[in-house]
């Protein structure tokens, strides 16, 4: 934002928090002009720019960790689960994960925002997913736990609509990322 606000500040710029299975429909509607997405965009007429991999993981309440220390998927797919919406990319990830070892989670719950999700886990309600990122820090703050065994990748992209891609505001912010690349290869 400092980097777009600085080299286009005739732009006015509107942040706002949307789930990604929300998103396509805030492009879609034109209520957004881009946003920010995990997982793959289904739509065709979306179009996505990959900016990072992401890595997704299992959390559990505090109590759990000396349980859960060597569990595998079978293990955890006995205890309770507080799970995201069908249509969230967290929710297919850890669905064919699942399906794949032939498995079904125990779901107790739904949330769809991340804070009602780390809520009920330190409340010892259940497992969840989070963001890497937010999930370590949880973990050093002493809130919650964080399974070792696997990080499960997810990408995250910038998404627009595609026939919006020469209009001066989705070229300003592609020049932007372009900017925040070529900063990035520098450090």
């Amino acid at each position: 934002l400092s980097i777009m606000a600085a080299n286009y500040p005739q732009i006015e710029f509107h942040l706002y928090q949307r789930n990604s299975w929300k998103m396509a429909e805030a492009l879609q509607s034109g209520e957004l002009d881009a946003g920010y997405m995990f997982g793959n965009v289904i739509s065709p007429e979306i179009k996505a720019v990959p900016l990072r991999t992401c890595y997704l993981r299992i959390v559990a309440p505090l109590k759990w960790q000396t349980q859960l220390a060597d569990a595998d998927w079978n293990m955890l797919a006995s205890y309770p689960w507080i799970s995201v919406p069908e249509l969230c990319p967290f929710h297919r990830m850890i669905t064919a994960i699942f399906e794949q070892q032939r498995l079904t989670p125990n779901i107790v719950a739904v949330g769809d925002q991340e804070a009602t999700l780390s809520n009920l886990v330190r409340a010892g309600i259940g497992l969840s997913v989070m963001i890497e990122e937010e999930a370590l820090i949880a973990q050093q703050q002493g809130t919650l736990w964080v399974w070792e065994r696997e990080r499960l990748p997810i990408s995250l992209s910038l998404a627009y609509m595609q026939h919006r891609e020469q209009e001066p505001v989705i070229q300003a912010l592609l020049k932007g990322l372009h900017q925040i690349e070529l900063i990035d290869r520098l450090k």
